[in-house]
Parts: C-alpha cells; structure tokens; sequence
C-alpha cells in the first residue's frame, strides 16, 4: 500500500473518558478486525499505535482513501469539545514525522470533511483549525517527533512484559489448582479409609 495522505479524524465521542481499547473493542465488534486508525490520540496526549501502516484502514471511504492514507484519530467531538493542547503537541509531533517518512505533500493533509466526495463534519470545527495550520507549520523541525515512535516502542514492549507475566501467573494458577485437586483426592480418601476403619471398629466392638 502506497501511502499518500494523512487523514485526521475526531472520534465524535467524550474526549476524557474515551479510551483507545474501548473503541477498538468496537471496530472489532463491528468486522474490522482492528481498530480502523492507524495511531490514536487520547486527551492526555498519549500516542497509541492501531493499525499497522501498511495495513489498509478503516477511517475514510469518500475517495478510496482507506487504501492509500493513513488514519490519526484524536479522542473528542470537536463540534462541541477542543482538543487539549497535549493532544495538539502529539498531533503535529507525528504528522510531522509521517510527513517525512512517507514523503507525503503538505497538501495531503487533510482533516476527515476535506476529502472529495466525505459527508461528514469530522474532525470537526474546533480542531479543522488546526489542521489547516498543519499544512503551514508541519515542514518545521519537532524535536519530540522521534520520541513519540519511540513511546510507541516501549508500549509494546511494556505491553508484551505485561502479557509475560500474565502468563506465567496463568500457569502457577493452574498448576495450584492441580495440586489442590490432587490433595483434595488424597484427603478424600485419606477421609474415606479412616471411615472406614472406624466403621470396623464400631462393628467388631
């Protein structure tokens, strides 16, 4: 896949309490198979990396876009919200690099409602502002650029130490729980012969 724009989109839903797992969770529900952003901005300014950029999305179908850009969501409804200026930062941080590494014109750009043949608002009027001035300033160095692809790096790595850990908890759980099986069979019958005996001894008494 070829990329040749950036589209930026608003998620249309709460700013502060809209989370990157609770919309992916929903872009799954809804047969994406993965959220359909590429990268997710959330109001604290955090960089979260969705989809893989050479992964068609699932952002912009006005004008084939979802097979030749990639998607930037920022957490908000932005006709009623502003973006936090965390957001802001993030957003031109990566925009910025993106730029450079795809070679992409200034010009493509965009905010959702600017592409050819799009019915819709986003990423709406208070954040439209500020991707236009994207186009304007976006060629100036940002020197927190390469350490948003570096915060996305160790995500996933903290993510995949998390997801190490969670497995071998899973595995001491399951290996008590075969032990505690194991010990309730013993004592069953440990339980069960000592009844036993008593029984005789009532019997032969």
């Amino acid at each position: 896949m070829k990329i040749k724009y950036l589209i930026i989109h608003h998620t249309a839903t709460s700013r502060d309490r809209t989370t990157f797992e609770a919309v992916k969770r929903y872009h799954i529900s809804k047969g994406w198979g993965d959220i359909g952003y590429h990268f997710f901005i959330t109001a604290d300014g955090v960089l979260h990396e969705g989809r893989k950029q050479d992964k068609v999305g699932a952002h912009c179908r006005a004008s084939g876009m979802n097979y030749k850009s990639l998607g930037i969501a920022l957490t908000g409804n932005f006709q009623i919200e502003h973006p936090t200026e965390k957001q802001l930062e993030t957003l031109k941080g990566i925009v910025s690099q993106l730029k450079k590494i795809w070679d992409i014109p200034i010009e493509n750009i965009l905010g959702h409602r600017e592409v050819k043949e799009a019915k819709t608002v986003c990423p709406g009027n208070n954040l439209i502002m500020f991707v236009e001035s994207l186009r304007e300033v976006v060629n100036e160095p940002v020197e927190a650029t390469g350490e948003l692809l570096i915060t996305i790096k160790e995500q996933r790595q903290e993510i995949g130490q998390l997801k190490l850990k969670l497995n071998r908890l899973e595995d001491k759980y399951n290996k008590q729980i075969s032990i505690n099986k194991e010990l309730k069979v013993a004592l069953e019958s440990q339980v069960g012969w000592f009844s036993k005996q008593i029984k005789k001894f009532y019997k032969n008494g």
